[in-house]
């Protein structure tokens, strides 16, 4: 492409060199991955009363419409917009699901809910989803690059703007759409984006997500039958990024991977079910615990010194629900110092986040948004006068990929066996495995589609 080019059509263009047959082994990986992982936060999430809720307003009565598309854990099936919705509510609903740095969102949560939903729709092969999943991954983070910073600071949800756009770009390749069509899917998308941090902490939240992920796949859907749209959206000066960004990007920069599958390794998955900015929190004072022999009791108090931008994402400082405690810093440390079970998502209540004894500890906890990178400085200060210190970047990828499969694979367990026994679970872990080689989602729609979760 030519440095002239304009954004909305080198988008495009970027998207079309998504060929099963250019992706490297490394991205395939990743991308089952990620699904094993949606499929054990969105079975969990089924049961949390925010997915509930929105599947009794959607589908009254527990209706099964008939549809084509799987609602994890409930029985029902249901058309694709609504499929999406649904799942990509119940997938964000615990905030366990992994997060693309460059986007600052959460990628799989809305792209593989509207890939899942679409190709189901469409009978499409596992390779073909697996592959447009990548597609719009690596879109995302893509456009979470050029519109900088600046949108999430301003109070953007960017999993829930810029993930539409990355549903309607995964789920236009899944349809096979000409470029003037798929130009007009990333407007119609950019016109249904919507997102804001303040519900960070509500049922709002995963809200956003679902209706991201519905609205890509209804993007795709209206852009194949003709529908019109800004087909410009990244360019008009009134448009996506003139309205929801700052960037000082000139069209030049833009910041296309080298290579299609070389953005998605480099995802975060969380072994925490707490928001990701918090995760170095925890690890650090844990370290520091550990390595220093330090008991909660000896602590009299803590300093936590982080990037300022999280100020603004994690730091509700007295969480009264199961809710805010996952974006609390100051609660965080009280969970590292109190070795609670932060891996598992029953544990976060409405009653934990007011446990006596936490609430002293996090009483205890002073936090810093003074240092420039990722990483997370905490300093233990124990009532003997003792000063003892760790970091921790949770931010840095994963470099060994068999490594980081095993560990998802005992959240998946973890979280997974409960729901639906071992013998279930094992099922689904291996229909996910073989996923590439599968001629439609059926057997993984079928496993996931049951009545056991909600």
């Amino acid at each position: 492409m030519s440095v002239e080019t304009p954004l909305t059509d080198a988008l495009v263009e970027q998207l079309a060199r998504y060929r099963p047959e250019r992706l490297p082994a490394g991205a395939w990986d990743v991308a089952r991955q990620c699904v094993l992982d949606w499929c054990a936060v969105t079975l969990r999430g089924a049961v949390e009363p925010a997915a509930r809720l929105l599947r009794e307003e959607c589908l009254p009565g527990r209706r099964n419409d008939g549809g084509p598309c799987c609602v994890a854990g409930t029985g029902a099936r249901t058309d694709a917009v609504t499929a999406a919705l649904l799942n990509g509510t119940a997938s964000h609903v615990l905030d366990y699901d992994d997060v693309s740095i460059r986007m600052l969102g959460h990628p799989t949560v809305v792209v593989w809910s509207a890939v899942f939903a679409q190709a189901q729709a469409l009978g499409c092969s596992g390779e073909q989803a697996l592959a447009a999943f990548i597609a719009g991954y690596e879109a995302a983070a893509m456009i979470g690059v050029l519109l900088g910073p600046s949108h999430y600071e301003a109070g953007f949800h960017a999993t829930a703007t810029i993930g539409a756009l990355a549903a309607a770009a995964a789920g236009a390749l899944l349809m096979d759409l000409p470029p003037e069509r798929m130009r007009c899917a990333l407007g119609l998308a950019g016109a249904q984006a919507a997102g804001l941090k303040s519900m960070f902490g509500t049922m709002a939240k995963p809200f956003q997500v679902g209706r991201a992920a519905a609205a890509g796949v209804l993007a795709a859907r209206l852009a194949q039958r003709g529908y019109s749209a800004d087909a410009a959206v990244f360019d008009d000066p009134q448009g996506f990024v003139a309205v929801l960004g700052r960037s000082q990007l000139p069209p030049s920069a833009w910041p296309w991977c080298p290579e299609p599958g070389a953005e998605i390794p480099r995802n975060l998955f969380k072994y925490h079910a707490l928001c990701l900015l918090t995760h170095s929190t925890v690890e650090a004072t844990r370290s520091a615990l550990a390595a220093h022999g330090v008991r909660a009791q000896d602590v009299a108090h803590v300093d936590v010194h982080v990037t300022p931008r999280h100020l603004g994402v994690c730091n509700i400082q007295d969480p009264h629900t199961g809710l805010e405690s996952k974006f609390s810093l100051r609660h965080a440390v009280a969970l590292a110092l109190a070795g609670a079970p932060t891996g598992n998502p029953d544990f976060f209540t409405d009653g934990n986040a007011l446990r006596p004894d936490l609430v002293a500890l996090r009483a205890k906890v002073r936090v810093v948004g003074d240092i420039p990178g990722p990483e997370t400085s905490v300093e233990l200060v124990t009532h003997a006068g003792g000063r003892f210190s760790a970091a921790h970047d949770a931010e840095a990828p994963a470099t060994d990929l068999a490594a980081q499969g095993r560990r998802i694979a005992e959240k998946f367990h973890a979280v997974v066996d409960p729901l639906l026994g071992q013998a279930a679970a094992h099922e689904l872990e291996g229909a996910v495995a073989a996923l590439r080689s599968a001629p439609d989602l059926s057997a993984l729609a079928g496993i996931l589609g049951k009545e056991k979760a909600a």
